[in-house]
């Protein structure tokens, strides 16, 4: 039987007189891993070693040691590892050579010597196991892939970047921790959400201000629906179609808005089938639960709505057309989820009430209203006096020609004046109207 062993790291001798300010001396035993073969195939099993030292690598020489044994050391896939302890008399600073023997585990006869014998080199008395003197590992000396990211002191070290960034932002920066930073492109990019059907038509969007992240509510025509779609980042690159309502012929006109406590989205729109205002009241942040809810059944009720919510209460107040009696509405909530609520007609001059738009004003929590004078072809506001619309104005606002289609009213922060866009039909013209105070008396 043919046995060699092949060493596989190199060895380190520990010097047991040598001791260090406010440390143990060190011991005097290291560790000797080895590859043991039997006609050149790694050895499985148990095995005796015997370890001799030698001053020189082959011949008689002079043994230094003149053993130390090793029983019943198991071998795995040729591999083994035992403690060795020459004590630290050999290791004096000559150069040494290990003279290994083996037998069988069960055997009590001799040793078979194994050649050549190992040369001992030394890693002075070991001090690296305990502490690295600065700048005494080479980076030739560091093994590839060895250092984590939890080695590394994240300070003074980046750690390998993770993650990327969604389409239509950019990197912006990296992370400590190696994650990375997103903002959005500053340029315009169209995309298409929703392109199952015929889809898309009378869209309003919300932004949810614990997120961040934008949500549209729109039509499908061809499943006379109605849909939001759920952005999954800022810049709505990536997201979730759903499907709300699909009672019937439901979903134009709609208008959401996300209330503040809660985060939740709720949605007014048309339910054409019934002719009626109804409301959809989302029950999770991204709207994949949720109730709709008839609000106005009295005619035909539903047309042109609009919804905002009132920052003190946190409640709803949606504004509509009556097309039955050609009037504009208001419907006021009396609970976040707007499951009740009080109806109230505002303007009844006429034909009134088409393309509402509204807002509030956040100092005096008073809702305002633009709408179409189809009477008298002008722009209108309505201007509620209280925060539940019971009582206000109606004051026109443009009357050169037929204007004031199409309108979006919308209060700028800092002074707290509406501001309307709409259409001028004579003209054919985009146009706004700029309030001189809050109330848009000037």
């Amino acid at each position: 039987m043919r046995k060699q062993v092949t060493t596989l790291i190199t060895l380190a001798t520990l010097l047991a007189a040598l001791s260090i300010a406010n440390a143990a001396p060190l011991a005097t035993s290291f560790t000797y891993q080895g590859e043991l073969q039997v006609s050149s195939v790694p050895a499985n099993g148990v095995y005796d070693f015997q370890f001799r030292l030698f001053d020189t690598l082959s011949g008689d020489g002079t043994i230094v040691v003149q053993e130390v044994l090793v029983e019943n050391a198991t071998v795995t896939n040729g591999i083994f590892n035992v403690e060795l302890d020459f004590g630290a008399g050999p290791f004096a600073g000559d150069q040494l050579w290990l003279e290994i023997g083996v037998r069988d585990g069960a055997s009590v006869g001799s040793y078979t010597g194994l050649v050549p014998r190992q040369k001992l080199t030394a890693a002075p008395y070991a001090l690296h196991a305990r502490k690295v003197g600065t700048g005494a590992v080479a980076s030739s000396e560091i093994a590839d892939g060895s250092v984590s990211s939890v080695d590394i002191n994240p300070t003074q070290v980046q750690r390998r970047v993770s993650g990327s960034c969604d389409s239509g932002t950019y990197l912006a920066g990296i992370n400590e921790d190696g994650s990375v930073l997103c903002a959005l492109l500053p340029l315009g990019l169209a995309r298409t959400l929703d392109a199952t059907g015929a889809v898309g038509k009378y869209t309003s969007i919300a932004i949810r201000p614990a997120s961040g992240l934008p949500m549209i509510s729109y039509y499908d025509a061809t499943n006379l629906d109605l849909k939001v779609y759920d952005c999954s980042n800022a810049a709505c690159s990536a997201g979730t179609a759903r499907t709300l309502d699909a009672t019937g012929t439901v979903g134009q006109y709609t208008s959401i808005a996300i209330r503040p406590a809660s985060g939740l989205p709720i949605i007014s729109y048309y339910d054409g089938s019934n002719v009626d205002l109804k409301v959809y009241d989302c029950t999770n942040t991204d709207c994949s639960a949720g109730t709709a809810r008839t609000l106005d059944s009295t005619g035909s009720m539903g047309q042109y709505t609009s919804i905002a919510i009132r920052p003190a209460s946190g409640l709803p107040m949606i504004s509509y057309y009556d097309a039955t009696n050609a009037d504009l509405k208001v419907y006021d909530c009396s609970n976040a989820a707007c499951s009740a609520g009080t109806v109230r007609t505002l303007d009844a001059a006429g034909f009134v009430g088409f393309y509402t738009s509204i807002a509030v004003r956040p100092t005096s929590g008073l809702p305002i209203i633009s709408y179409y004078d189809s009477t008298d072809f002008d722009l209108k506001v309505y201007d509620c006096t209280n925060t539940v619309c019971s009582a206000g104005t109606v004051r026109p606002q443009d009357t050169a020609g037929a204007v004031g289609l199409y309108t979006g009213i919308a209060i700028r922060p800092a002074s707290g004046l509406p501001i309307i866009s709409y259409w001028d039909g004579t003209n054919d013209d985009l146009k706004v109207y700029s309030c001189g105070d809050s109330q848009c008396e000037n």
